[in-house]
């Protein structure tokens, strides 16, 4: 495989990855807004959606960091579109408990890909050896 098309290979790998991650975002947002308006409730624990697509595609340092930042995106989702914010989040969402899990999921996560991806490196340099 030549410089070229490998060099285009990356990119639309980058632009695919990239497009999943907006995606999971927007459905994030979807699936917190159909909560809310379905049970008068909204559930920041929808942001379990982009954590796994995040550290599926990214690994284990972007799932966590992923899971970190859904704390914040919560309470902004809780402050734009549902009622309250941070105290709603707190007594009502997952709150600290919540977060915790998510990073728990997301490490997990990025964990087994980042091995998927290290299997998969190690295979194909066995091949070329034989």
């Amino acid at each position: 495989m030549n410089g070229i098309t490998r060099n285009k290979l990356i990119k639309t790998e980058t632009k695919r990855r990239m497009l999943l991650t907006l995606v999971a975002f927007f459905a994030y947002v979807l699936v917190f807004h159909i909560i809310y308006f379905a049970f008068g409730q909204a559930m920041a624990t929808a942001a379990v959606i982009p954590v796994i697509i995040i550290g599926l595609l990214y690994g284990l340092k972007a799932g966590i960091t992923a899971s970190l930042l859904s704390f914040p995106v919560n309470i902004i989702m809780y402050e734009l579109f549902g009622k309250g914010g941070l105290e709603d989040m707190l007594l009502k969402g997952g709150g600290i408990p919540g977060t915790l899990n998510l990073i728990l999921i997301g490490a997990v996560v990025g964990y087994v890909k980042d091995l998927s991806s290290r299997l998969r490196r190690e295979l194909n340099e066995r091949k070329k050896v034989e």
